[in-house]
């Protein structure tokens, strides 16, 4: 992960814009998921939490997975959650998890900051159980302005929805869908962000 996630974490969550995005997002997965009160979850580059404390009252657990210690320590400063939600400084594409341990995973905005995508949908695939899912909101394919002249760690300008569905589908997954579900207005220009869901 980037290093300016370092510098930028202890303001990460004063953003109107990132604090609608992860409700607009939240809310996406929710009429998608049948979430329940038994689920153990990995949230995929949780960051400072945004997205996991939305997910957090309606599932058991958040295996708050990120490669970034300041973040994490920022999620960590937020903690009231009777030990529910799990911080992990591990990056899931280099490193593989237990297998059949998890019921889904959710991630936001982070799928543009990891280069191989390749094993680490199959990393996801081996940890869920089966009838387990993934939901993962990014960007929609872009011409590079997103980030700027800050694109220290982005490896991908958004997805397009074909060649990310195979990928996913190469990984064994099923059920593949893409769908638009906001628009991030920055710098005068538009940013559509899509939600993928599928499942083992």
């Amino acid at each position: 992960m980037s290093e300016s996630f370092t510098t930028k974490a202890s303001l990460w969550d004063s953003s109107s814009r990132r604090q609608r995005l992860a409700q607009r997002i939240y809310e996406s997965i929710a009429k998608r998921i049948a979430l329940q009160p038994d689920m153990e979850i990995i949230d995929l580059g949780a960051g400072t939490g945004l997205l996991t404390y939305k997910i957090l009252p309606h599932v058991g657990t958040i295996t708050a997975y990120d490669t970034s210690e300041a973040m994490l320590r920022e999620l960590e400063r937020k903690m009231d959650s009777e030990g529910r939600i799990i911080p992990r400084l591990q990056d899931i594409s280099q490193e593989k998890l237990p297998d059949a341990a998890y019921d889904g995973v959710v991630s936001s905005m982070t799928l543009h900051h990891i280069e191989h995508l390749k094993p680490l949908f199959e990393h996801l695939y081996a940890a869920l159980r089966k009838g387990g899912f993934v939901a993962i909101a990014d960007l929609v394919r872009e011409d590079g302005s997103f980030h700027g002249g800050d694109r220290d760690g982005v490896h991908h300008f958004g997805f397009e929805a074909s060649a990310l569905r195979e990928r996913v589908r190469s990984a064994g997954f099923t059920d593949v869908a893409f769908e638009i579900i906001d628009v991030i207005h920055k710098a005068k220009q538009e940013y559509p962000i899509f939600l993928l869901t599928a499942f083992k």
